[in-house]
């Protein structure tokens, strides 16, 4: 069980692994947002813009709806959210640890 418990764990971290995918966990944080909202902000083809929602929602980071022609994308769970702030945290507490070495020099 285990085994299986950490192969799920390398998928959702392999979803989260790409800068796009980031982008679209930063964008979906607040409320659900429709394709036609998503495709502008990241100014990218629709179809690579497809492959990365279809990795989010097997990782099922995110639920879909659709709405007559409008399809929805929300994240599936706030602690994704709470995740991503996590390593924004991590990244910021090192970026001042190095500007105090910088500053030493």
């Amino acid at each position: 069980m285990e085994e299986r418990i950490l192969k799920l764990e390398a998928e959702i971290f392999k979803a989260l692994g790409h800068p796009v995918r980031l982008k679209i966990m930063e964008y979906l944080k607040d409320k659900e947002k429709c394709v036609c909202e998503i495709f502008p902000y990241l100014k990218m083809e629709q179809s690579h813009l497809s492959k990365h929602l279809a990795i989010l929602r097997k990782a099922e980071i995110v639920d879909v709806r659709r709405e007559g022609k409008n399809i929805f994308y929300k994240l599936k769970n706030q602690q994704v959210s709470r995740l991503l702030d996590c390593v924004k945290n991590v990244l910021r507490k090192e970026i001042k640890e190095k500007q105090k070495l910088l500053r030493q020099i």
